[in-house]
C-alpha cells in the first residue's frame, strides 16, 4: 500500500503541535494530532526533527523491546540529519518524548501544567499502525 502522511506543525515555546493527514492510494484516510518537542535547531533528544520529507520503514524498536520484554516494532523515521532513533508511537506528554513523534486524537491540557497533551495516544497509534499495514512511506513534514 502507498500512503501519504503529512504533519503540518505549529511551534510553540514549550513544544509542537501537529495536524496529520494520512491517506492511501485508494483514497482512505484518517487524521490526528501530533506532539512533539520544541524547536530546538535539531538538537538531539531535545529538539524537534526539521521541516522536510522522510522515509520511514516498520522496524523493530531497540528500545520498546527492552521495556516490553518482547520485540516492538514501530515506525523508524530515517535520514534525520545527525540524528538516530527517531519514531512514531504513543506518549501522552511531551515530557516523554526524546525527539520522537506521538500521535494522539485530541489536544488537551490532561495534567493541568499548561502544555497541550495528547488523548487516545495507544488507540490513536494502533489505528495508524494497522491502518499503514507495516508500509513504508514518506513523511512530510510542513509548517502551518
Amino acid at each position: 500500500m502507498k500512503a501519504n502522511v503529512v504533519i503540518t506543525r505549529e511551534y510553540l515555546p514549550t513544544h509542537t503541535l501537529g495536524i496529520v493527514s494520512c491517506y492511501n492510494e485508494y483514497g482512505n484516510g484518517f487524521s490526528c494530532k501530533s506532539i512533539e518537542l520544541a524547536w530546538q535547531n535539531n538538537k538531539k533528544n531535545v529538539s524537534c526533527i526539521p521541516v522536510d520529507n522522510y522515509f520511514c520503514a516498520w522496524t523493530k524498536s531497540p528500545k520498546f523491546s527492552k521495556k516490553k520484554g518482547s520485540p516492538v516494532y514501530t515506525y523508524e523515521v530515517r535520514n534525520v540529519p545527525n540524528r538516530s532513533g527517531i519514531r512514531i508511537h504513543s506518549a501522552t506528554y511531551v515530557r516523554h518524548l526524546q525527539g520522537c513523534i506521538a500521535f494522539g486524537s485530541s489536544f488537551r491540557d490532561i495534567d493541568k501544567d499548561g502544555i497541550l497533551d495528547l488523548t487516545d495516544t495507544v488507540e490513536t497509534i494502533q489505528y495508524f499502525n494497522d491502518f499503514m499495514d507495516g508500509a513504508d512511506f514518506i513523511l512530510t513534514i510542513k509548517e502551518k
